[in-house]
Protein backbone atom coordinates (compact mmCIF):
# COMPACT_ATOMS: atom_id res chain seq x y z
CA UNK A 1 0.00 0.00 0.00
CA UNK A 2 0.72 3.78 -0.82
CA UNK A 3 2.05 5.72 2.42
CA UNK A 4 -0.85 7.33 3.84
CA UNK A 5 -1.78 10.39 2.48
CA UNK A 6 -4.95 11.60 3.97
CA UNK A 7 -7.47 11.04 7.08
CA UNK A 8 -10.57 12.25 7.15
CA UNK A 9 -13.13 13.19 9.28
CA UNK A 10 -16.37 13.36 7.36
CA UNK A 11 -19.64 13.65 9.15
CA UNK A 12 -22.40 13.29 7.00
CA UNK A 13 -26.56 13.29 6.95
CA UNK A 14 -27.93 12.65 10.02
CA UNK A 15 -30.97 11.35 11.37
CA UNK A 16 -31.95 11.04 14.90
CA UNK A 17 -33.47 7.85 14.13
CA UNK A 18 -31.48 6.06 12.18
CA UNK A 19 -27.74 5.09 11.53
CA UNK A 20 -26.76 8.62 10.81
CA UNK A 21 -23.36 7.89 8.35
CA UNK A 22 -22.95 5.75 5.56
CA UNK A 23 -20.62 2.33 6.00
CA UNK A 24 -17.03 3.58 4.51
CA UNK A 25 -16.48 1.57 1.27
CA UNK A 26 -13.03 0.25 0.22
CA UNK A 27 -12.94 2.03 -3.25
CA UNK A 28 -13.45 5.31 -1.27
CA UNK A 29 -9.78 5.11 -1.57
CA UNK A 30 -9.14 4.96 -5.16
CA UNK A 31 -11.66 7.75 -5.70
CA UNK A 32 -10.52 10.12 -3.21
CA UNK A 33 -6.50 9.32 -4.27
CA UNK A 34 -5.92 8.34 -0.58
CA UNK A 35 -5.21 5.30 1.22
CA UNK A 36 -7.45 5.92 4.46
CA UNK A 37 -10.76 7.31 4.87
CA UNK A 38 -12.75 7.47 8.12
CA UNK A 39 -16.51 7.87 8.74
CA UNK A 40 -17.79 8.54 12.36
CA UNK A 41 -20.58 6.34 12.95
CA UNK A 42 -23.18 7.17 15.65
CA UNK A 43 -25.70 4.75 16.74
CA UNK A 44 -29.78 5.10 16.88
CA UNK A 45 -30.27 4.07 20.46
CA UNK A 46 -29.42 6.28 21.95
CA UNK A 47 -29.39 9.22 19.70
CA UNK A 48 -26.06 10.80 18.97
CA UNK A 49 -23.98 8.04 20.69
CA UNK A 50 -20.64 7.57 19.35
CA UNK A 51 -20.56 3.48 18.28
CA UNK A 52 -18.50 1.11 16.77
CA UNK A 53 -15.17 2.58 16.82
CA UNK A 54 -13.69 -0.44 15.52
CA UNK A 55 -15.21 0.98 11.89
CA UNK A 56 -13.10 3.92 12.80
CA UNK A 57 -9.53 4.34 11.20
CA UNK A 58 -9.02 6.77 14.24
CA UNK A 59 -11.17 5.95 17.33
CA UNK A 60 -13.19 9.17 18.39
CA UNK A 61 -13.60 10.07 21.77
CA UNK A 62 -16.35 12.34 22.75
CA UNK A 63 -16.93 13.23 26.49
CA UNK A 64 -19.02 15.76 28.41
CA UNK A 65 -20.27 15.11 31.95
CA UNK A 66 -23.53 15.65 32.64
CA UNK A 67 -26.83 15.50 29.99
CA UNK A 68 -27.46 18.43 27.80
CA UNK A 69 -30.55 19.19 25.72
CA UNK A 70 -29.81 19.11 21.95
CA UNK A 71 -32.50 21.39 19.32
CA UNK A 72 -33.36 18.93 16.48
CA UNK A 73 -35.76 21.46 14.82
CA UNK A 74 -37.30 25.19 15.29
CA UNK A 75 -39.86 23.73 17.17
CA UNK A 76 -38.38 20.49 19.09
CA UNK A 77 -35.53 19.76 21.58
CA UNK A 78 -34.30 16.42 22.87
CA UNK A 79 -32.32 15.19 26.18
CA UNK A 80 -29.03 13.27 25.50
CA UNK A 81 -27.19 11.52 28.35
CA UNK A 82 -23.78 12.17 29.41
CA UNK A 83 -20.94 11.68 26.35
CA UNK A 84 -23.62 11.87 23.69
CA UNK A 85 -23.19 14.39 21.27
CA UNK A 86 -26.20 16.45 19.61
CA UNK A 87 -26.02 15.86 16.06
CA UNK A 88 -28.43 17.69 13.86
CA UNK A 89 -28.45 17.86 9.85
CA UNK A 90 -24.53 16.20 9.33
CA UNK A 91 -23.28 18.82 11.49
CA UNK A 92 -21.82 18.37 15.62
CA UNK A 93 -22.52 21.27 17.86
CA UNK A 94 -20.04 22.73 19.74
CA UNK A 95 -20.73 24.63 22.88
CA UNK A 96 -18.47 26.04 26.61
CA UNK A 97 -19.89 25.76 29.91
CA UNK A 98 -23.31 27.45 30.11
CA UNK A 99 -25.18 28.51 33.36
CA UNK A 100 -28.95 28.87 33.63
CA UNK A 101 -29.59 30.89 36.42
CA UNK A 102 -33.79 30.76 36.00
CA UNK A 103 -34.66 28.96 38.71
CA UNK A 104 -38.17 26.10 38.19
CA UNK A 105 -37.23 26.71 34.68
CA UNK A 106 -40.32 24.05 33.39
CA UNK A 107 -41.73 24.88 36.68
CA UNK A 108 -43.69 28.21 36.38
CA UNK A 109 -46.17 27.64 38.44
CA UNK A 110 -43.99 27.33 41.54
CA UNK A 111 -43.92 30.19 44.13
CA UNK A 112 -40.34 31.60 43.12
CA UNK A 113 -42.92 33.19 40.52
CA UNK A 114 -45.13 36.18 40.88
CA UNK A 115 -48.30 36.46 38.62
CA UNK A 116 -49.33 39.98 37.81
CA UNK A 117 -52.63 39.79 36.19
CA UNK A 118 -52.14 36.17 34.63
CA UNK A 119 -53.62 33.20 35.65
CA UNK A 120 -51.37 29.95 35.72
CA UNK A 121 -52.44 26.58 34.95
CA UNK A 122 -49.31 24.18 35.87
CA UNK A 123 -48.45 20.74 33.52
CA UNK A 124 -51.59 21.16 31.18
CA UNK A 125 -49.70 21.41 27.28
CA UNK A 126 -47.00 18.88 26.09
CA UNK A 127 -43.75 20.96 25.73
CA UNK A 128 -41.11 21.08 22.80
CA UNK A 129 -39.62 18.06 24.59
CA UNK A 130 -42.79 16.02 24.43
CA UNK A 131 -43.33 16.50 28.26
CA UNK A 132 -46.93 17.33 29.45
CA UNK A 133 -44.56 20.12 31.76
CA UNK A 134 -45.95 23.36 30.11
CA UNK A 135 -47.91 26.02 31.86
CA UNK A 136 -50.67 28.07 30.25
CA UNK A 137 -50.61 31.62 31.20
CA UNK A 138 -54.13 33.39 30.56
CA UNK A 139 -54.09 36.86 30.96
CA UNK A 140 -57.22 38.91 33.20
CA UNK A 141 -55.65 42.58 32.38
CA UNK A 142 -54.06 43.67 29.41
CA UNK A 143 -50.30 43.27 29.82
CA UNK A 144 -50.14 40.82 32.26
CA UNK A 145 -47.16 38.85 33.41
CA UNK A 146 -45.31 36.40 34.81
CA UNK A 147 -41.88 37.36 36.80
CA UNK A 148 -39.53 35.38 38.53
CA UNK A 149 -39.48 37.22 41.48
CA UNK A 150 -35.95 35.87 42.60
CA UNK A 151 -33.24 37.77 41.72
CA UNK A 152 -29.99 36.60 40.19
CA UNK A 153 -27.10 38.04 39.31
CA UNK A 154 -24.41 36.99 36.99
CA UNK A 155 -21.03 38.17 35.64
CA UNK A 156 -19.79 39.82 32.81
CA UNK A 157 -21.27 42.23 30.15
CA UNK A 158 -23.71 39.32 28.63
CA UNK A 159 -26.94 38.83 29.03
CA UNK A 160 -29.50 36.43 27.04
CA UNK A 161 -33.44 35.50 28.63
CA UNK A 162 -35.11 32.91 26.35
CA UNK A 163 -38.12 30.87 26.87
CA UNK A 164 -39.98 28.34 24.33
CA UNK A 165 -43.29 29.54 23.60
CA UNK A 166 -46.49 28.44 21.63
CA UNK A 167 -50.48 30.13 21.21
CA UNK A 168 -53.18 27.98 22.75
CA UNK A 169 -55.13 28.33 19.69
CA UNK A 170 -54.31 31.31 17.91
CA UNK A 171 -51.51 33.00 16.28
CA UNK A 172 -50.46 35.69 19.29
CA UNK A 173 -48.95 39.02 17.53
CA UNK A 174 -46.93 39.69 20.50
CA UNK A 175 -45.58 37.36 23.09
CA UNK A 176 -43.06 39.14 25.21
CA UNK A 177 -39.95 38.21 27.20
CA UNK A 178 -37.83 40.88 29.20
CA UNK A 179 -35.25 40.41 31.16
CA UNK A 180 -35.29 43.26 33.82
CA UNK A 181 -31.95 44.68 35.72
CA UNK A 182 -33.88 45.25 39.11
CA UNK A 183 -30.61 47.29 40.62
CA UNK A 184 -31.12 49.94 38.08
CA UNK A 185 -35.13 49.84 37.91
CA UNK A 186 -35.09 49.36 34.24
CA UNK A 187 -35.19 46.72 31.72
CA UNK A 188 -31.65 45.57 30.23
CA UNK A 189 -33.36 43.60 27.43
CA UNK A 190 -36.92 43.20 25.33
CA UNK A 191 -38.26 41.05 23.35
CA UNK A 192 -42.12 41.22 21.25
CA UNK A 193 -42.53 38.26 19.07
CA UNK A 194 -45.37 37.00 16.82
CA UNK A 195 -46.26 33.36 18.13
CA UNK A 196 -48.26 30.65 16.40
CA UNK A 197 -49.38 27.31 17.49
CA UNK A 198 -45.78 25.39 17.03
CA UNK A 199 -43.25 25.73 19.88
CA UNK A 200 -40.98 28.81 19.24
CA UNK A 201 -37.91 30.07 21.21
CA UNK A 202 -37.96 33.70 22.03
CA UNK A 203 -35.06 35.91 23.40
CA UNK A 204 -33.92 38.83 24.00
CA UNK A 205 -29.91 39.95 24.48
CA UNK A 206 -27.45 42.81 25.58
CA UNK A 207 -23.70 43.76 26.12
CA UNK A 208 -24.20 46.20 28.51
CA UNK A 209 -25.07 43.68 32.34
CA UNK A 210 -23.39 44.80 34.74
CA UNK A 211 -21.74 42.06 37.25
CA UNK A 212 -23.28 41.66 40.76
CA UNK A 213 -26.59 43.82 39.48
CA UNK A 214 -29.67 41.33 40.03
CA UNK A 215 -32.32 40.58 37.14
CA UNK A 216 -35.46 38.94 36.89
CA UNK A 217 -37.32 37.70 34.10
CA UNK A 218 -40.72 38.71 33.08
CA UNK A 219 -42.63 36.26 30.56
CA UNK A 220 -46.22 37.86 28.75
CA UNK A 221 -48.58 36.37 26.83
CA UNK A 222 -49.19 39.49 25.30
CA UNK A 223 -47.41 42.65 25.65
CA UNK A 224 -50.22 45.02 25.62
CA UNK A 225 -53.42 42.94 25.18
CA UNK A 226 -55.10 39.59 26.45
CA UNK A 227 -53.89 36.40 25.56
CA UNK A 228 -53.37 32.90 26.33
CA UNK A 229 -49.98 30.85 25.27
CA UNK A 230 -48.35 28.30 27.02
CA UNK A 231 -44.38 29.32 28.15
CA UNK A 232 -41.88 26.44 29.52
CA UNK A 233 -37.87 26.41 29.32
CA UNK A 234 -37.10 29.57 30.54
CA UNK A 235 -33.15 30.20 30.50
CA UNK A 236 -31.16 33.33 31.71
CA UNK A 237 -27.25 33.02 30.51
CA UNK A 238 -24.30 35.39 30.75
CA UNK A 239 -23.78 34.85 26.95
CA UNK A 240 -25.01 36.55 23.78
CA UNK A 241 -26.94 34.17 22.41
CA UNK A 242 -29.27 31.63 23.61
CA UNK A 243 -27.60 28.24 24.01
CA UNK A 244 -28.83 25.24 24.40
CA UNK A 245 -31.52 24.90 27.13
CA UNK A 246 -30.25 23.80 30.21
CA UNK A 247 -33.36 22.82 32.63
CA UNK A 248 -33.36 23.81 36.50
CA UNK A 249 -34.58 23.18 39.87
CA UNK A 250 -34.53 25.51 43.04
CA UNK A 251 -30.74 26.30 41.79
CA UNK A 252 -28.99 27.43 38.85
CA UNK A 253 -27.76 24.97 36.61
CA UNK A 254 -24.36 24.36 34.58
CA UNK A 255 -24.30 22.34 31.27
CA UNK A 256 -20.52 21.32 30.33
CA UNK A 257 -19.02 21.96 27.83
CA UNK A 258 -18.31 19.56 24.56
CA UNK A 259 -14.87 17.67 23.47
CA UNK A 260 -14.16 15.50 21.01
CA UNK A 261 -10.91 14.33 20.31
CA UNK A 262 -8.90 11.41 19.26
CA UNK A 263 -5.03 9.82 19.33
CA UNK A 264 -3.13 11.67 16.77
CA UNK A 265 -1.94 9.05 13.93
CA UNK A 266 2.28 9.03 13.55
CA UNK A 267 1.84 9.83 10.31
CA UNK A 268 0.10 13.34 11.01
CA UNK A 269 0.81 16.19 8.68
CA UNK A 270 3.98 18.44 10.14
CA UNK A 271 6.30 20.32 7.73
CA UNK A 272 3.44 19.92 4.53
CA UNK A 273 -0.30 18.97 4.71
CA UNK A 274 -3.81 20.93 5.18
CA UNK A 275 -6.87 21.32 7.12
CA UNK A 276 -10.14 21.88 6.23
CA UNK A 277 -13.56 21.95 8.59
CA UNK A 278 -16.90 23.14 6.97
CA UNK A 279 -18.47 25.43 10.36
CA UNK A 280 -21.25 27.45 11.08
CA UNK A 281 -21.06 29.83 13.89
CA UNK A 282 -24.11 29.61 16.46
CA UNK A 283 -23.86 33.48 16.66
CA UNK A 284 -22.07 36.31 14.96
CA UNK A 285 -21.88 39.16 17.64
CA UNK A 286 -19.38 41.36 17.88
CA UNK A 287 -18.98 42.32 21.48
CA UNK A 288 -15.53 41.10 23.06
CA UNK A 289 -15.94 37.24 23.93
CA UNK A 290 -19.04 36.89 22.40
CA UNK A 291 -18.08 36.25 18.77
CA UNK A 292 -18.88 32.73 16.90
CA UNK A 293 -15.72 31.49 18.57
CA UNK A 294 -14.39 32.65 22.05
CA UNK A 295 -10.52 33.37 21.44
CA UNK A 296 -8.89 30.66 18.89
CA UNK A 297 -12.03 28.43 20.05
CA UNK A 298 -11.74 26.56 16.73
CA UNK A 299 -8.45 24.91 17.24
CA UNK A 300 -8.42 21.65 15.84
CA UNK A 301 -5.12 20.89 17.12
CA UNK A 302 -3.73 20.63 20.97
CA UNK A 303 -1.47 22.92 21.69
CA UNK A 304 -0.49 23.38 24.95
CA UNK A 305 1.20 21.53 27.97
CA UNK A 306 4.60 19.70 28.24
CA UNK A 307 5.53 20.03 24.24
CA UNK A 308 2.59 22.21 22.61
CA UNK A 309 2.94 21.11 19.39
CA UNK A 310 1.34 21.19 16.54
CA UNK A 311 -1.12 23.00 13.23
CA UNK A 312 -4.18 24.67 14.26
CA UNK A 313 -6.83 26.66 12.59
CA UNK A 314 -9.08 29.18 14.73
CA UNK A 315 -10.62 32.26 14.33
CA UNK A 316 -9.85 34.72 17.19
CA UNK A 317 -12.30 37.16 19.20
CA UNK A 318 -11.57 39.76 16.79
CA UNK A 319 -12.92 37.61 13.94
CA UNK A 320 -9.91 36.80 11.84
CA UNK A 321 -9.46 33.45 10.87
CA UNK A 322 -5.77 32.80 10.91
CA UNK A 323 -3.52 29.30 10.85
CA UNK A 324 -0.87 28.88 13.60
CA UNK A 325 1.65 26.37 14.92
CA UNK A 326 3.19 25.87 18.14
CA UNK A 327 6.76 24.20 18.79
CA UNK A 328 7.48 24.37 22.45
CA UNK A 329 4.48 25.99 23.45
CA UNK A 330 5.67 29.24 21.84
CA UNK A 331 2.65 29.89 19.35
CA UNK A 332 3.09 31.32 15.91
CA UNK A 333 0.75 32.98 13.34
CA UNK A 334 1.91 31.73 9.83
CA UNK A 335 -1.48 33.08 7.80
CA UNK A 336 -4.35 35.36 8.92
CA UNK A 337 -7.24 37.13 7.45
CA UNK A 338 -10.02 39.51 9.17
CA UNK A 339 -13.73 38.32 7.77
CA UNK A 340 -17.38 39.62 8.11
CA UNK A 341 -18.83 36.13 9.95
CA UNK A 342 -22.86 34.85 9.16
CA UNK A 343 -24.59 32.18 11.46
CA UNK A 344 -26.78 31.69 8.04
CA UNK A 345 -24.89 29.12 5.97
CA UNK A 346 -21.81 26.85 6.93
CA UNK A 347 -18.41 28.05 6.20
CA UNK A 348 -15.47 25.86 4.37
CA UNK A 349 -12.59 26.99 5.98
CA UNK A 350 -9.50 25.79 4.75
CA UNK A 351 -5.38 26.02 5.29
CA UNK A 352 -2.71 24.44 3.10
CA UNK A 353 1.22 24.60 4.23
CA UNK A 354 4.69 23.65 2.62
CA UNK A 355 8.00 23.77 3.36
CA UNK A 356 8.43 26.95 3.24
CA UNK A 357 5.15 28.82 2.51
CA UNK A 358 1.34 28.68 3.83
CA UNK A 359 -2.33 29.87 2.43
CA UNK A 360 -5.54 30.29 3.73
CA UNK A 361 -9.06 29.92 1.94
CA UNK A 362 -12.93 30.44 3.15
CA UNK A 363 -15.38 28.59 0.73
CA UNK A 364 -12.56 28.23 -2.14
CA UNK A 365 -12.00 31.98 -1.81
CA UNK A 366 -7.23 32.73 -1.21
CA UNK A 367 -7.36 34.94 1.74
CA UNK A 368 -3.82 34.52 2.29
CA UNK A 369 -1.43 32.83 -0.03
CA UNK A 370 2.12 31.66 0.15
CA UNK A 371 2.72 33.01 3.56
CA UNK A 372 6.42 32.13 4.49
CA UNK A 373 6.74 29.44 7.29
CA UNK A 374 10.10 30.32 9.97
CA UNK A 375 9.88 27.34 11.61
CA UNK A 376 8.51 24.03 10.99
CA UNK A 377 6.22 21.65 13.26
CA UNK A 378 5.66 18.14 14.96
CA UNK A 379 2.37 17.37 16.64
CA UNK A 380 1.31 17.16 19.69
CA UNK A 381 -0.27 13.51 20.81
CA UNK A 382 -3.86 14.27 20.78
CA UNK A 383 -6.07 16.02 18.26
CA UNK A 384 -9.20 18.50 19.64
CA UNK A 385 -12.06 19.56 17.71
CA UNK A 386 -13.81 22.66 18.13
CA UNK A 387 -12.33 23.53 21.38
CA UNK A 388 -8.66 23.75 22.83
CA UNK A 389 -9.47 20.27 25.13
CA UNK A 390 -8.30 21.68 28.55
CA UNK A 391 -11.84 23.76 29.04
CA UNK A 392 -11.66 26.91 26.96
CA UNK A 393 -11.51 28.26 23.80
CA UNK A 394 -14.82 26.54 22.12
CA UNK A 395 -16.11 26.38 18.85
CA UNK A 396 -19.91 27.60 19.81
CA UNK A 397 -21.22 25.83 16.34
CA UNK A 398 -21.61 23.25 14.21
CA UNK A 399 -18.66 21.06 12.74
CA UNK A 400 -20.10 18.92 10.07
CA UNK A 401 -16.60 18.11 8.70
CA UNK A 402 -12.71 17.85 9.38
CA UNK A 403 -10.34 16.69 6.51
CA UNK A 404 -6.13 16.75 7.34
CA UNK A 405 -3.33 15.77 4.87
CA UNK A 406 -0.51 15.31 4.62
CA UNK A 407 -0.03 17.06 1.38
CA UNK A 408 -1.54 20.80 0.42
CA UNK A 409 -3.88 19.05 -2.10
CA UNK A 410 -4.96 16.21 -0.20
CA UNK A 411 -7.57 18.55 1.18
CA UNK A 412 -9.51 19.73 -2.19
Amino acid sequence: MRALALIALLVSSVAMSGPVFRKWRKNDQRRRAITVVMDLHLSDSPPGAIADNSRNAVAITYTRAGSRTCQTSSSAFITLSANQPCVVGGAVLIEDDTTNYAIYSDALDDSSWSASNVDVAPNTGTGPDGAIDAELLSSTSDGGYLELATDFTMTGTLATASAWVRANDVTLSDAKIVLRDTTAGSDLCTTTQSVGTDWTRISCSSSSATSGHAYRIRLYPSAAGQADAYFTAVQAEPNSVATSYVPTGGTSTTRTGDLISFTTPSNWPTSTGCISVTYKPESTSTAPNTITVNGDGLNSMNHFGASGNGWYLNIQSSKVLQLDHRISNSPSTVASAAQTWSNAAPYVLKATWGSSVASLYRDGSALATDQAITTATSNNSTYFIGSRGNGDRFAWGWISALKVGTTRTACD
